[in-house]
């Protein structure tokens, strides 16, 4: 049944302007709940290790979220370009990263107040994170990010 709904959003895009595109994909987004505020520990302030991840809808429709990573660090900034449901817990997104490459993200969810990045390649094909597992970094699990109210 879900092969049905994601195939028939796929080709429903496909048809659509780019602005009725951008919609389906907001709307896919809202339904799997990658809205709203993400952090390792909300009560914390951000920094490399609590990264705070801020997901909104432009004015235009479009979705972009921010990963801040403290004072320090100027914030990673996406655009979402497309989004499909893989299946009930799982989204893969394909963003715009600073402006100049694009990613595409797996994001697995447990519940509706728990987010983690499973999966980020870059469109050349270099894997940041397989498996949930940061690869760059030694294989270290990515956190799980708990929505902030």
């Amino acid at each position: 049944m879900l092969r049905i709904i994601t195939v028939t959003i796929l080709a429903a895009a496909m048809l659509a302007s780019p602005a009725q595109a951008q919609s389906i994909t907001t709307n896919l987004l809202r339904d799997f709940g990658f809205t709203g505020k993400w952090a390792p520990d909300c009560n914390a302030p951000p920094g490399p290790g609590n990264s705070l991840r801020t997901i909104t809808v432009d004015p235009q429709g479009f979705t972009r979220f921010k990963e801040e990573l403290g004072k320090d660090f100027m914030p990673n900034e996406y655009l979402v370009l497309s989004a499909r449901r893989i299946d009930p817990n799982r989204i893969e997104i394909r963003v715009e990263f600073a402006k100049r490459a694009m990613q595409d993200l797996t994001m697995v969810r447990e519940g509706s107040n728990r987010l983690r990045t499973f999966g980020n390649v870059n469109l050349d094909g270099t894997i940041i994170v397989q498996d949930g597992l940061v690869l760059p970094a030694n294989g270290r699990p990515t956190p799980w990010m708990n929505r902030c109210h």
